[in-house]
């Protein structure tokens, strides 16, 4: 019992050192560093990854159909952009495959466009149900797409 008497004194002062505004604890915790630098194209396909969390949650109320339509044409925008740069594994397609497999992207992509726009019709014409149908159409695409379009698979 008398340790923990006199070490009480000396963990108050280090728990009240924590509390002050230079202390530890005010400061922003930071994200770890990422190890691999994110390309143009990882960048544009982040856009749409979060824009499908963000749809996932917002397309259930049709009060947040205005913050759908801004989240919608943002991946609109990064489609337009990505679908001009090929995927970084085109490179370890053997040469005689890849103009194909260029193309067969690029086509990905502009379908991905097309669903976008069918999304963005469906809420701004309040058809629900067309726009869940794009939805769940372009969740399969993106899964469809990663498997054919990526390293990871």
């Amino acid at each position: 019992m008398k340790v923990l008497i006199i070490y009480s004194p000396l963990l108050l002062i280090l728990f009240l050192l924590s509390l002050s505004p230079e202390g530890p604890a005010s400061q922003p915790i930071q994200e770890p560093a990422q190890e691999e630098e994110v390309g143009p194209l990882e960048e544009r396909m982040l856009v749409l990854k979060r824009g499908m969390r963000s749809l996932r949650r917002s397309l259930k109320d049709p009060e947040k159909d205005a913050a759908s339509l801004d989240v919608i044409v943002e991946m609109q925008k990064a489609v337009a952009e990505g679908k001009l740069i090929p995927p970084p594994m085109v490179d370890a397609i053997p040469k005689e495959g890849r103009d194909e497999f260029v193309l067969d992207y690029r086509k990905l992509m502009i379908l991905t466009q097309q669903e976008l726009l069918k999304l963005e019709m469906g809420l701004l014409e309040n058809d629900r149900d067309s726009a869940k149908a794009a939805y769940d159409a372009l969740k399969a695409m993106e899964d469809a797409g990663h498997e054919r379009f990526t390293e990871d698979g």
